[in-house]
């Protein structure tokens, strides 16, 4: 069917995104592909498992022919493989040019508030804050607020200033920098922790863990052979900084990841080479959906749940062990 000069655009565009130094620097799967290469190459194969990428195309040949005249990428003579034409940063932050904005519109798309936000500067990027865990009935996903990265320090100062209103009439926006954002959060976050831990009690009077685990981000691996939990985890946490939970049983092992985009990063380096536990490749890797990712998110918060509170009696029945010890001993002392 080939692919139209529009859908061209748009994929070179977004392949220009992944390789830019705000995106990449910040995408451990990426970033690990370029760094794997002693001259930075990446199969283009690995961008056809990519969904934006491969809902255009997942043709290699076709990939490469969209990547033509792409700024600041070279495709090899083969037409397999990209890389950056620039080295990677030796150091980033990108905090002191990014800004936190609140108040945004409903479910709007991240292109136009590209758009928007290119008014007041030449943006990087810009990213959407969800919630994460179980919503309320009717809550909608996202947080209505975004962290906007501009080129320069500058521009972000002057977007702080200038940025008002989304649109004529609408409320204004709350804008600062990321900084005083997070800094707000912690002092918030911090009491509220503190809340959480006195007030979390079951009908009697029992102190109760709550735990918050996130949603689309478990997956399963089936016909792992003799694997154990660790030997799972411990090839996962190659691919990402770590694999919260890993229950294998009957050959099946099933793992729940920090985030959504570990559990991508995951299904996308199997994809491109499946993962192998101690010899055995499994069958299939599958994201758990529906009824299979509610079921194993309330298993493990319920196993969080019992650790928290053997934790908690535990330490108290140990204290008391020791007393008690010490008086038999006395005791015995007295009848000798």
């Amino acid at each position: 069917m080939g692919v139209t000069d529009e859908q061209k655009a748009a994929m070179q565009k977004q392949i220009c995104y992944y390789f830019s130094d705000s995106n990449i620097m910040g995408d451990k799967f990426l970033l690990g592909k370029v760094k794997d290469n002693a001259e930075g190459w990446v199969d283009l194969s690995v961008l056809a498992t990519f969904n934006k990428i491969k809902q255009i195309t997942a043709e290699v040949a076709e990939i490469a022919a969209c990547l033509e005249g792409a700024a600041g990428l070279a495709v090899n003579e083969d037409k397999t493989k990209v890389r950056r034409t620039e080295p990677l940063p030796t150091e980033w932050n990108p905090t002191p040019r990014t800004i936190y904005v609140k108040g945004l519109p409903e479910e709007e798309e991240l292109s136009v508030l590209h758009e928007f936000f290119g008014k007041f500067g030449k943006v990087n990027k810009v990213s959407k804050r969800s919630f994460r865990g179980k919503l309320k009935e009717g809550q909608s996903r996202w947080k209505k607020s975004a962290y906007v990265e501009f080129s320069t320090e500058a521009e972000a100062l002057k977007a702080i200033e200038e940025i008002t209103c989304y649109k004529d009439g609408d409320e204004k926006l709350i804008v600062m920098s990321q900084e005083a954002h997070q800094k707000e959060v912690a002092q918030y976050e911090k009491p509220k922790e503190k809340r959480s831990r006195e007030d979390d009690e079951d009908e009697n009077g029992t102190k109760e863990a709550k735990v918050e685990l996130p949603e689309m981000a478990s997956v399963r691996f089936t016909e792992v052979g003799d694997a154990g939990f660790l030997v799972v985890k411990t090839e996962l946490e190659k691919k990402v900084s770590r694999a919260r939970f890993c229950v294998v049983a009957d050959g099946v092992a099933t793992v729940m990841l920090d985030s959504k985009e570990d559990a991508d990063t995951i299904m996308a380096a199997n994809a491109e080479t499946p993962f192998v536990f101690e010899g055995v490749t499994p069958k299939e890797c599958i994201r758990l959906e529906g009824e299979q990712e509610v079921s194993f998110r309330t298993e493990m918060n319920a196993k969080v749940a019992e650790l928290r509170a053997k934790t908690r009696t535990g330490g108290g029945g140990g204290k008391g062990g020791k007393k008690g010890g010490k008086k038999g001993r006395k005791g015995g002392k007295g009848r000798r």
